[in-house]
Parts: structure tokens; sequence; C-alpha cells
């Protein structure tokens, strides 16, 4: 939401949370909000060389001090000069406050850590993608003060995920939903074992069988019980954030391969990493080999797996007579001054006539 000058705080209060605002002056969109829970006290701190061309907001908290920043990816303004902006305000802090910390947080965009971490002194603390696989938004602080960091799918709707730093218990994603799967894991050494087992087996009870469907009987519950036997069942739990091609087998191998760098066994750990990408390489042949380049079944593939729906919703219960007036209302200027009326020349009548 971009605010301006006409947009009252009421229109977007939330209860027990203060709203404050930096709105961006000049040009259309921009600006950078914060909602700051109300028994904080939080509130706006002005920097002595502020400068309105960037985005950025500092709010205080008793000795904590956040900035809001937002970066766009195509700014009107030198992005060395945002930096000396940044480093300038975090420093005219440290002077003034050498006791207080500091938290920088935002969508930077395509600004590197190492210029925001050499020009400021803050630390990058989040460490997965925020928007595809680009981590644009960001939170740096001056000492270690949270315990963990999350990534979560925003409450709101965006094509950014939501950030949560936390100093206490972990929070709950109350989006992320678990689903139990069960997959029989297939190695060369179990292969190996059933061949090894099949080439001694013993089917007499199926050959000496009175009737077909006892031979097939038995046969049957052969089968499974081999099945069960040289390849288990085994459970994962997948989630709705794990990527589409995450099916339960490479669940499973993720988390042997995590088991095995924890014990330092990094020969066997390669090993499987192989595996997975070769399983995710499987995957994407499987789904999108059917269908022919830059086809419409492609493209709705592609729509499936990314979570983006082509059909948008519509409003049914909205009539044209309701939507007029309320788009006449808001395109109405309430601050709006007519401009002076300026000189005009009068042109002569044809009539008159002039004289030297």
């Amino acid at each position: 939401m971009h605010f301006k000058a006409k947009h009252s705080d009421s229109i977007v209060a939330i209860p027990d949370y203060t709203l404050l605002r930096r709105d961006q002056i000049g040009h259309r969109g921009g600006g950078v909000t914060v909602y700051v829970r109300t028994s904080f006290n939080a509130k706006i701190w002005e920097y002595s060389g502020d400068n309105r061309v960037f985005e950025v907001l500092w709010i205080t908290i008793d000795d904590l001090f956040v900035g809001v920043v937002y970066h766009p990816p195509k700014p009107s303004y030198d992005v060395e000069s945002f930096l000396d902006y940044l480093e300038a305000a975090v420093n005219d802090i440290v002077c003034k406050f050498p006791n207080s910390a500091i938290v920088m947080a935002g969508d930077f965009n395509q600004l590197s850590d190492t210029d925001l971490t050499q020009r400021t002194g803050l630390l990058q603390i989040v460490d997965q993608p925020t928007r595809g696989a680009n981590t644009l938004d960001r939170i740096l602080v001056s000492s270690p003060m949270y315990v963990g960091v999350e990534v979560v799918t925003s409450a709101v709707r965006s094509d950014h995920l939501a950030i949560i730093a936390y100093s206490g218990s972990q929070p709950i994603d109350l989006n992320k939903k678990r689903t139990v799967l069960q997959h029989r894991p297939c190695t060369p050494d179990q292969h190996a074992t059933l061949l090894a087992y099949l080439s001694d087996k013993n089917w007499d009870d199926v050959i000496s069988a009175t009737d077909t469907q006892s031979a097939f009987d038995i046969f049957y519950a052969s089968v499974l019980s081999m099945l069960d036997t040289f390849y288990p069942l085994c459970t994962v739990t997948v989630t709705n954030r794990d990527p589409y091609f995450v099916t339960p087998k490479i669940k499973s191998l993720l988390r042997k391969r995590n088991r095995l760098r924890r014990k330092g066994r990094i020969e066997k750990d390669e090993s499987i990493t192989k595996r997975i990408s070769q399983s995710i390489v499987d995957h994407a042949k499987v789904t999108f080999s059917p269908c022919s380049r830059g086809s419409k079944e492609l493209w709705e593939k592609v729509r499936q797996v990314t979570g983006k729906n082509k059909s948008r919703s519509s409003l049914n219960d909205v009539m044209v007579e309701e939507l007029n007036p309320h788009f006449a209302a808001i395109s109405i200027d309430q601050h709006y001054t007519p401009p002076s009326s300026k000189a005009t020349f009068t042109v002569p009548s044809p009539s008159s006539s002039l004289t030297e």
C-alpha cells in the first residue's frame, strides 16, 4: 500500500498497534510503514542529515533504534549516495547513543550484503530466499539479539515471504501444513539382497497348488512378504512449504544427508547429494516433458507448481452503480486549489486601425 497525505491512519488502523509512516513525496508509489505494539511506546527518530529522497524510517523503542528501509529495484537516486546516507545515519546513532542497539530491516532489492555490512557495520541474519530464489528482504543487526529467523508465508497477499526474527521460543507457522506420507526406499544393496534370496527361493508351494486361484493367492502373499522384507515402508513428513519437486523419496534423502553431515561423513554426503540432484531432474522431466515448449499445457503446469492461478476472483455482488460513486469519491482531491487565471492578449477587431 502506498500512503499519501490524503490517506488517514484510521483507514488502516490495527487495534493495539501504533502506525508510524514515512510517505514518499514527489512521485507515485513508494514510502515505508511500520506497525508497533502500542505497549512499546515507539517514536519516530529524525536523523539530522535526513533526505526525503530515500525511503528510510527510523523509530526508537527505549534503547533500540529500528530503521525500516525500502530500496526500489530501479531507484531515481545514485546507489552510492544511498549507502552513504545509511552509513551516516548509523554513525550518528552510534555517536549520540553509544549504548543503543540498531536493527535495520526492509526490502533492499539488489544491494549486496557486503556493501551494507562494510558501510554500516551491521550483520545480515536472513539466510533464506524471500522472493523466488532471491533474498531481497533482509534484517541487519548491530549485535546478536535474536536466537533464530524464520521465513514464512505472508499473512497478506504478496509475492514476498515474511520474516520473523525471534529471541524467545520458536514461533509456530500457522500457514504451514504437514502431511505424513509413506514410500519404499530402493537402493542397489536392497536389489542385490533380493536377487540373492530369489536365487534360492523354493516355489513348490505355488506349483503344487490344486487350483489357479490358490496358486495365485500363495504367490501374491509371498511377493508381498518379500516386498515388506526387502523394501520396507518408511514414513516421512512433507509440508506445503517444500518445493514441488520434493517428493517423499527426496525428503528422505535430504534427511539422511543431513545426518551424515552432522557426523562428518563428507564422501557419503556427496554421493547422496548427486542422487538428490538426479531425482530432482527426473521428477522435472516427468512433470514437463509431455508438454511441448511454449504450449498452453506447459504454462498450466508451471502455474500449478508455482501456485499461481491464471483465473482471477470476480466480485459478483458488486454492481456498477456502486463502483462509479466509489471511484468518483476516491478520485477527488480535497486539497485541490484551482490555479489563478493567466493574463491574456486581446486581439484587435478588424475595424480598428494602427497609426504610427
